[in-house]
């Protein structure tokens, strides 16, 4: 089996060398950006084809939308419903003074994740041809700041969604207007702070697939711990904020008494529980079908 997550540096580097023969840094990182934001409009389709097998092609699913360059998505052949890998993109990290990216559970259909980062660097070098650049990968170890990548992405993803301003939706395609347009009003409602109405707490338009999900994951559990798991993996994917006690219980009254608040945010919480190697948790990601 292949490390549970790598993490490599990603360098933007001059196709022209010095006059020395030497790659020279850019950070046009605007460029990566923009191919993400027209990838999901399918304006310009990112291509992920294994570098060893040219007629084997990946297929992608964003798990959180792209935000100038900050997300998740899952890649995989998807034959079943472990067969995929995490990739999370960082351009504009927080805690970290370099791009990354970092693959996690690693698919059992590529032994090698080298293989995987390789493969996401020629999608986007296929975009970047005409660009003057390309992206390179260097496997990169954080340390001792291994365990904080987590929050650095969460972090910054919200760092980069609140710097984007109703006035610049111009930028945007019809549909990520108004995705925007819809998470500035539940934003300012969310700010009501801890509103019982759970709908405001979800960070996608199509928040009822979601609520669907979660009434379907809730039905029958009488354990807390199994209360508590699908709305982390929810939160986890950055598809919902930490959505309050109270607003739980306002939407599933069938809980209450099975779950105290104390227990709910403790499972809830990122940064003191960890939901690493639980195969309930990673059956309810795969039943998503984002």
């Amino acid at each position: 089996m292949v490390p549970e997550k790598r993490f490599y540096k990603m360098r933007l580097v001059n196709r022209q060398r010095t006059l020395f023969n030497e790659y020279s840094y850019s950070d046009q990182w605007q460029l990566l950006a923009k191919a993400m934001d027209d990838d999901v409009r399918k304006a310009k389709t990112l291509k992920f084809v294994h570098p060893k097998d040219k007629g084997k092609e990946y297929i992608r699913h964003y798990y959180s939308m792209p935000v100038n360059g900050h997300t998740l998505m899952g890649l995989g052949q998807y034959k079943n419903e472990m067969d995929f890998t995490y990739v999370w993109i960082v351009l504009h990290p927080i805690y970290f003074k370099e791009p990354y990216l970092v693959l996690s559970k690693n698919s059992r259909g590529v032994r090698n994740p080298d293989l995987l980062a390789d493969m996401v660097a020629s999608a986007f070098n296929w975009v970047l041809k005409d660009s003057g650049v390309e992206l390179v990968m260097e496997p990169w170890d954080p340390k001792e700041k291994r365990d904080l990548w987590y929050k650095d992405f969460s972090d910054s993803y919200e760092n980069e969604a609140n710097l984007i301003e109703c006035s610049d939706l111009e930028a945007f395609g019809y549909e990520d207007a108004l995705e925007l347009v819809t998470r500035t009003k539940l934003h300012k409602a969310k700010n009501a702070k801890k509103n019982d109405n759970i709908r405001v707490y979800f960070r996608v338009d199509d928040f009822e697939k979601l609520l669907q999900f979660l009434h379907r994951a809730l039905k029958g559990q009488k354990v807390a711990k199994d209360i508590a798991r699908p709305f982390r993996l929810l939160y986890d994917l950055n598809l919902t904020d930490h959505i309050p006690y109270k607003a739980v219980m306002k939407e599933f009254p069938e809980v209450e008494g099975l779950l105290t608040e104390r227990r709910y945010n403790d499972w809830t919480n990122k940064f003191s529980t960890s939901y690493n190697d639980d195969p309930i948790y990673e059956k309810l990601r795969a039943s998503l079908n984002l």
